[in-house]
């Protein structure tokens, strides 16, 4: 699989699909020093098909999408999407929701049929089944059909 790692952060999603077998790994992240990481994990587990891209993920994503859509690239079989909280209170949640429907719709133009889309959400106030919601309306706006395979939850551990 080729797969993209949105928000990759220390590259944690993106080594694990090069450890999996994916022909290649790409991770992207707004951090110049994530991307530093990144690049240093990749080199000390010696995985030669990971790479990072230092961008702005909302941006990036569109480009791909207007790539794929002139026929400049095949997409993504798998596009994770694992940003941080998009909201901490209550009065921004019509924003969050709106940032959440955004790049979830433009992942889906990345993905070919039978691809798959990992997409997380760690803000507190958007909750699993408006989360859910949002993921099936942007995927209905893009004419796709998408199947729940399976739904995970953070760790006991996480804040």
């Amino acid at each position: 699989m080729d797969v993209l790692d949105c928000f990759t952060n220390q590259g944690g999603f993106a080594l694990n699909a090069a450890k999996g077998g994916a022909k290649r790994a790409v991770g992207i992240d707004l951090s110049a020093h994530a991307i530093v990481q990144c690049e240093e994990n990749a080199r000390l587990n010696q995985f030669a098909q990971c790479s990072f891209i230092k961008a702005d993920v909302f941006e990036f994503l569109k480009e791909q999408a207007q790539k794929r859509l002139a026929g400049e690239i095949r997409g993504w079989d798998m596009v994770i999407l694992d940003p941080p909280a998009f909201t901490k209170n209550k009065a921004n949640i019509g924003q969050a929701k709106r940032g959440y429907a955004d790049i979830n719709r433009t992942a889906l133009k990345l993905i070919p049929p039978g691809g798959f889309l990992v997409s997380s959400s760690c803000s507190h106030h958007i909750s699993d089944s408006m989360y859910l919601d949002i993921i099936e309306q942007e995927a209905t706006r893009v004419n796709r059909k998408i199947k729940l395979i399976f739904r995970g939850l953070q760790s006991p551990d996480h804040p």
